[in-house]
């Protein structure tokens, strides 16, 4: 069983292949980077931005998605990962249907 079924709190961190590797190449090589992104423009989407504008040296350019309150048109997608323990690897779960940047 996946313990975060049980979790009662959660840490949170911004993600995703393109920005991990835009923010790596900047971090690590000094290059100039960017991300271009379409959120859905409720709660986690705002969230997301200013995750992403607390990383000030990576350029940003979004596009917002109307939200029609329950995420049947557009959704950010969201992924939850437990860590590994010993010789256990993380275990996870997406949930990335109907997201806006699939639009």
């Amino acid at each position: 069983m996946v313990a975060w079924r049980r979790t009662r709190s959660f840490q949170v961190w911004e993600g995703g292949g393109e920005y991990n590797v835009a923010r790596g190449l900047k971090r690590c090589f000094g290059m100039d980077t960017a991300i271009v992104t379409v959120l859905a423009d409720n709660p986690v989407g705002r969230l997301v931005q200013d995750l992403i504008y607390q990383v000030a040296w990576i350029r940003q350019m979004f596009r917002w998605i109307e939200y029609d309150g329950v995420g049947r048109v557009a959704r950010n997608g969201l992924n939850f990962t437990e860590r590994g323990f010993g010789v256990r690897g993380a275990l996870g779960c997406s949930d990335r249907g109907h997201t806006a940047v699939s639009r």
